[in-house]
């Protein structure tokens, strides 16, 4: 008998932990069954018709779906077209997408026989060996008894399968919190996996070069004896490779953790954390305790020490939060400086208490996955479509780190963070048609035209335009808005041994690092060398340096 879990992910690098981690346990407990597990992967990108028959000629019994907000809809329809070919087939579907609204979804997708709820290692196993030993599991199944972590197998024997994939590992499930929006606060038993198994285990990632490993924990610190030995264990064994992401709550370290955080080396570690909003009655409304002081404390901590990547984020479409109240907790958020601002919306989603209250709050949700916020009792569709304009421009602008110098500047000229952004949505839009891409040199013209509106010295912005276009890449043709090449520059390079894909030399009317450092525009002439092989870890950005002409 052969048992197929497929995994359809968002994106190439991403894998599936969980159809591995449940066709290992299955294996292991066959008991000497004849059974074959096998584990297809495939991306929303990938066509329908190209992957019913790579699943049609592997000749599974049972084919099992792994279902997420993000591919349920790619799920139902690869299952429907799968059951009109191989109607005797065994459909099975797992997954928080399924788990709390098993019965509705078994209604509408007639394909699936089966769905499973909750944790599925050990309801995966039962329904396989009930399968091979004749029976036809049907129905809904619902985990009643978790496994203790420790029983749960680590996948990444082989570490040649998630060649340039991002590696998923988990020391702990469940969460202490009770944040409304979550699916995680439905099950606030929090099981961690035992610590020196976990070392033996990170060692694994370490000693075999693995590039990024993202934690998977819900709060990775809410143990904080079991997150700081994390920390101590891979900067002890740290080889100078692997980065870890944490998603954590920032005012659970304590500034003895912020010392001995401040000291690993940059980019050994990123930190993502959920503020979500500054509005207190809001954060009181969805049940997150948070000394909003205490975190802002620790996040200017950890941006001053420099060495960990901060990911912060917001959540549009929260209770009591309009237009105004959001525009606050923006510029609040902003003023941190993160390294990645990423704007949110509220996804209501099926057994949360978010979607238990949505009638209260007057929540207009999208009846479609992933199931997101049109207008709320404070929040008008135009606000979302304002947001959504926002969101678009500060992923371009903010979160690519290829605009730095020149943003700053112009939000000099605006009385805060949100009202530039929102300013710069609304002209992005118009310039524009939805849904096209532009290349990053058309980004940096529309920048420069849009600062020539606001900013006092349009040559001092073009050349910080300039600027930031030679710290990311080497051109070889300079932007059509730049001025024409400086004979210092020339007369610079003239006998020196200057690889061209390496390094880069460029004359400024302006001192650049004169204005970074010190606020002061000084135009006095200097010659920047960008050694394209030296550059900053956290933004990816060429660490330039001044030399005399």
């Amino acid at each position: 008998m052969r048992i197929l879990l497929i995994a359809v992910n968002a994106k190439y690098i991403h894998s599936n932990p969980a159809v591995y981690s449940l066709s290992q346990y299955a294996r292991d407990a066959a008991d000497g069954r004849d059974i074959e597990f096998q584990i297809a992967e495939y991306t929303i990108n990938n066509r329908i018709d190209e992957i019913i028959p790579d699943i049609y000629n592997r000749k599974p019994d049972v084919a099992a779906f792994s279902v997420y907000i993000w591919n349920v809809e790619y799920v139902t329809m690869l299952a429907s077209a799968l059951k009109k070919i191989v109607p005797q087939i065994g459909i099975w579907a797992g997954g928080p997408e399924v788990s709390y609204r098993a019965e509705q979804f078994l209604n509408d997708n007639p394909a699936f026989d089966l769905v499973m709820c909750g944790e599925g290692e050990r309801l995966f196993s039962s329904c396989a060996n009930s399968y091979f030993d004749g029976e036809r599991p049907a129905g809904i199944f619902r985990c009643e008894e978790p496994l203790t972590m420790d029983d749960i197998p680590f996948i990444y024997g082989s570490l040649s399968d998630y060649e340039n994939k991002i590696i998923y590992y988990e020391t702990s499930r469940g969460c202490p919190f009770s944040c409304s929006y979550c699916l995680s606060s439905i099950d606030k038993t929090t099981r961690y996996r035992s610590i020196d198994i976990v070392k033996e285990e990170l060692s694994h990632f370490i000693d075999g070069g693995v590039k990024l490993v993202k934690f998977v924990d819900r709060t990775f610190n809410a143990n904080r004896r079991h997150a700081l030995d994390i920390w101590k264990y891979i900067a002890e064994h740290d080889r100078g490779i692997t980065t870890f992401h944490c998603e954590l709550s920032a005012g659970l370290i304590s500034d003895v953790e912020l010392d001995f955080l401040a000291g690993l080396r940059k980019g050994l570690l990123q930190f993502e954390i959920g503020i979500q909003t500054f509005n207190k009655k809001t954060l009181v409304e969805i049940n997150r305790n948070c000394d909003l002081d205490r975190l802002c404390h620790v996040v200017r901590r950890l941006h001053d020490a420099g060495n960990i990547h901060l990911h912060l984020d917001l959540i549009a479409g929260l209770p009591y939060e309009g237009i105004d109240s959001f525009a606050d907790s923006f510029n609040r958020v902003y003023a941190l400086s993160p390294d990645e601002f990423q704007l949110g919306f509220l996804k209501v989603l099926s057994g949360s208490e978010m979607a238990l209250r949505q009638q209260e709050y007057a929540i207009v949700k999208s009846d479609y996955p992933p199931y997101e916020v049109m207008s709320t009792k404070w929040l008008t569709y135009d606000d979302i479509l304002l947001l959504k304009r926002v969101e678009k421009v500060l992923e371009i602008y903010y979160n690519s780190r290829q605009f730095d110098k020149t943003i700053s500047y112009i939000m000099g000229f605006f009385c805060a963070p949100f009202n530039m952004y929102k300013e710069l949505g609304d002209c992005f839009d118009k310039e524009f048609d939805t849904g096209v891409s532009h290349s990053r040199l058309t980004r940096y013209e529309f920048l420069y035209n849009f600062g020539k509106r606001y900013v006092d010295d349009g040559e001092f912005l073009r050349e910080l335009l300039v600027y930031d276009i030679y710290l990311r890449e080497n051109c070889n043709t300079r932007p059509p808005y730049a001025e024409p090449g400086n004979d210092y520059t020339h007369r610079f390079c003239r006998g020196k041994k200057l690889s061209r894909k390496r390094y880069h030399v460029e004359y400024f009317n302006y001192d650049i690092k004169e204005y970074i450092d010190s606020g002061r525009i000084n135009k006095c002439g200097v010659l920047y060398i960008f050694d394209y092989e030296n550059r900053d870890i956290i933004t990816h950005n060429v660490i330039p340096e001044r030399c005399d002409m």
